[in-house]
């Protein structure tokens, strides 16, 4: 019970997530190796990047409504981890969701530009 809470909880953090993205004109990201430069994402880039968190969302709240439904069994419980091929299973079963995901967050790297950082 706690994992499928856990997926709801995630679904309405990652789409108020796309939402706050959308409410933006932009938003930049610092760089990890040199915070003088970073990426940043203003228009198409970052609708795609919207759509991504978007996407995740769908993921996570259909992968706990299968759990209610029983589509998919939920793992072992006092599993922390459930094992790789449980992992794979659920990717398989829902990849086209993840590839949307995927080709929207690849989109929108690819629409940012890399910038100096504004607050430097």
């Amino acid at each position: 019970m706690f994992r499928i809470f856990m997926n709801g909880v995630s679904s309405l953090v990652l789409g108020g997530i796309g939402f706050y993205l959308l409410t933006l004109d932009s938003y930049f990201l610092k760089g990890k190796p040199d915070p003088s430069y970073g990426r940043l994402f203003s228009g198409w880039s970052l609708i795609s990047l919207a759509t991504a968190f978007f996407a995740l969302s769908v993921f996570s709240a259909v992968v706990a409504v299968s759990w209610i439904k029983g589509g998919i069994p939920l793992p072992p419980p006092g599993t922390i981890r459930p094992d790789p091929s449980y992992k794979g299973m659920i990717i398989l079963k829902f990849w086209y969701i993840l590839a949307v995901a995927a080709a929207a967050l690849i989109l929108a790297f690819y629409l940012s530009q890399r910038v100096a950082n504004p607050g430097m």
